[in-house]
């Protein structure tokens, strides 16, 4: 049974997600798939969340402590940014109407529903995820001390097929943004991260030969889905795919982190994903994801105001760069000094 709170190489998955994200909003055609950070990052959230509440559902402290340390972890910096946007959208007089829902952390619902006008000129839109977990965060404890583990089960595996059917629904509509960004489509990602941490902590677990097979077959199929969008297909086709990508990466997520987490990777993943460099841009991933998009959009005017211009590779680089020192500096000054106060509350 592992019920360890710790695992290694997931640091390192973290920065992987979080740099597919950056890429993905760049102006480069290649990384046009990066949005599977997000999936990635739901499945490992889930995993890890669920793993938490299930070793401490004897807790006296379960709930209270739960969420005192979830508030120390994502509120600090969210509001920061929040409240920055806010300035820079007074400044420069941007619509700011939708603050009361990014403030709530419901924007998922609005962003998913397309409904105008977008908070401060969309430079928080990313954030849609953000709410996502928040809203899971909130009720997931719920489930896990009330109902018992046959129970969690079975409500994974409703949530999660349901999910899949609410996407599949709406291809004839094409109706993207209510399939990928709501948490309605969202919930078999967070469901599969769950059924991942109740698998492992069931007594005599090992890692099998078939764990290995079914990573290599999503592999194939997630690379299959990544390729489609580069060849000339419908809207509905496309929204396909990426409903169907996002289901593969899901998997493939559950099965690289179910080999992880058994202590069977070997050498080079341990090279890639459990050095110093990479398990330290894994531990300032929530940074690099909240900022990135406010770092664009500041560099951009920059460029804009001085009318400087690079090529797509250096404008890139340049974000990239800028987003990484951002959010290095916010986790030394702001968030670990926070994130000491969690010593206060425990389980």
């Amino acid at each position: 049974m592992l019920t360890n709170r710790y695992f290694p190489y997931l640091d390192g998955f973290r920065a992987i997600a979080s740099l597919l994200v950056l890429l993905v909003h760049t102006d480069c055609v290649y990384f046009q798939s990066g949005w599977v950070g997000v999936p990635m990052f739901f499945v490992l959230s889930s995993f890890l969340i669920t793993n938490i509440l299930i070793t401490n559902k004897k807790s006296e402290n379960y709930f209270k402590t739960f969420y005192y340390r979830r508030i120390l972890r994502i509120f600090p910096i969210y509001y920061l940014a929040l409240f920055f946007c806010l300035a820079w959208g007074f400044l420069m007089k941007f619509d700011v109407s939708q603050f009361l829902y990014y403030f709530l952390y419901v924007q998922c619902f609005t962003l998913s529903n397309q409904l105008e006008p977008v908070f401060c000129n969309s430079i928080l839109r990313h954030t849609w995820s953000l709410s996502v977990e928040e809203i899971f965060y909130l009720l997931w404890p719920a489930v896990i001390y009330f109902l018992n583990q046959k129970k969690v089960i079975i409500t994974c595996v409703v949530l999660g097929v349901g999910s899949l059917i609410f996407k599949f629904l709406l291809i004839e509509s094409n109706n993207g943004p209510l399939a990928l960004l709501s948490i309605f489509g969202n919930l078999d990602c967070l469901m599969i991260g769950a059924l991942l941490s109740i698998y492992i902590t069931q007594p005599g677990f090992e890692f099998k030969p078939w764990h290995k097979q079914m990573l290599i077959i999503t592999l194939i199929f997630t690379v299959v889905f990544i390729l489609i969008p580069f060849f000339n297909i419908s809207q509905g086709q496309l929204l396909f795919s990426k409903i169907a990508l996002s289901f593969t990466i899901s998997w493939l997520s559950f099965f690289a982190l179910l080999y992880f987490v058994a202590g069977n990777a070997g050498n080079m993943v341990k090279l890639l994903l459990n050095n110093q460099l990479i398990s330290y841009l894994g531990k300032i991933s929530y940074g690099t994801y909240l900022y990135h998009l406010l770092v664009y959009m500041f560099v951009s005017s920059l460029l804009f105001h001085y009318k400087i211009s690079l090529n797509s590779t250096l404008d890139s680089l340049l974000k990239i760069s800028l987003t990484y020192g951002v959010a290095i500096a916010s986790w030394h000054f702001i968030e670990k000094p926070i994130l000491g106060l969690k010593v206060k509350m425990k389980y």
